[in-house]
């Protein structure tokens, strides 16, 4: 079965729900916009890695998690997620990447940025 296929089963069935957020956040992409309303409707966190939607989001009283704090909770090494980062494309700072993983070196693993 497609990807494509057991998506739209899994929306189908109601186990994903599609919501279409068609306002912005000015100086924000839709994106972002689209996950920072959804998470002041649902009063969950939101997942960002643009630092201005990360800002806003605070400044809106929402915790935020970013997409490097997600991979460090999966407990690879990070040389090896760094070198996937990078061979998908992924843009990070190697001091951004160095310093998010040191914490969870230094037993400081509830720091999330």
């Amino acid at each position: 079965m497609k990807y494509n296929q057991k998506l739209t089963r899994y929306i189908n069935k109601g186990k994903i729900r599609v919501e279409y957020i068609k306002r912005r956040f000015p100086r924000l992409g839709l994106g972002e916009s689209s996950a920072i309303f959804l998470s002041l409707m649902r009063s969950k966190i939101v997942v960002l890695d643009d630092k201005r939607a990360r800002k806003l989001a605070r400044e809106l009283g929402l915790e935020t998690i970013g997409t490097l704090s997600i991979l460090k909770k999966l407990y690879e090494t990070p040389s090896a997620i760094y070198r996937r980062l990078v061979e998908i494309g992924f843009y990070i700072d190697k001091k951004l990447f160095d310093d998010v993983f040191e914490k969870r070196n230094s037993g400081c693993a509830n720091n999330i940025t």
